[in-house]
């Protein structure tokens, strides 16, 4: 929930078309995430320089916007490293736990944050 607001601070800060312009090249910090932290994935030359497309086009419509500020930058960058942390813990969660989607959503959901994390012994 919390990312969903730093998400709406930055319409804020900013205009809708540059923040979600700038939110486009979430792929790249997903995978620098994922290099960084899933050490037994690699990533493909061609898988890397799809994503080339996508942050120049980023880049090139975001050069020239009247509204452009750090603050505002500073927070979609932010917003793109955590919703790019987010997929890639999720990934380690359930190879490290053996576990479904569902029984993964179930267990890190927020009512179930004050119990602690059972993957292996059942539900109690």
């Amino acid at each position: 929930m919390r990312r969903i607001r730093d998400l709406n601070r930055v319409h804020g800060a900013g205009q809708v078309s540059l923040v979600m312009t700038l939110r486009a090249t979430e792929p790249l910090f997903t995978l620098l995430i994922a290099m960084a932290l899933l050490r037994t994935e690699r990533v493909s030359a061609p898988v890397a320089l799809a994503l080339l497309p996508i942050v120049a086009g980023a880049a090139l419509s975001s050069v020239e916007s009247a509204d452009f500020n750090l603050p505002g930058l500073a927070i979609v960058m932010v917003c793109n490293t955590l919703f790019a942390l987010r997929g890639v813990v999720t990934k380690r969660l359930k190879s490290a736990h053996e576990v479904d989607n569902f029984n993964l959503f179930f267990q890190v959901a927020p009512a179930r944050v004050p119990r602690p994390l059972r993957f292996r012994d059942g539900w109690r």
